[in-house]
């Protein structure tokens, strides 16, 4: 279920759909209410990973280390430590 399913339902733009949504824009409370009530009945639920992309904010972090520690420790001449 995408917004545009959403919108072509509602018989409005996209915009108006994502206005409706986040609660933002000039729309009539009456179309906001109707809005919410069809994508409420179509099962449409917002992409997180859409939103975080368009936004440039993912709220990810990354994290690279060899694949084996054991190697990597001895090429470099020491011990491999744990830490209690």
């Amino acid at each position: 279920m995408t917004l545009r399913d959403v919108a072509e339902r509602a018989g409005v733009s996209t915009a108006a759909i994502s206005q409706a949504l986040n609660d933002r824009g000039n729309l009539r409370p009456e179309t906001r209410e109707r809005i919410k009530a069809i994508a409420a009945e179509l099962g449409y639920s917002p992409n997180k990973h859409a939103a975080a992309l368009r936004s440039g904010r993912t709220m990810s972090i990354g994290f690279v280390m060899p694949a084996d520690l054991d190697d990597e420790a001895a090429k470099a001449g020491r011990s491999r430590t744990t830490c209690s």
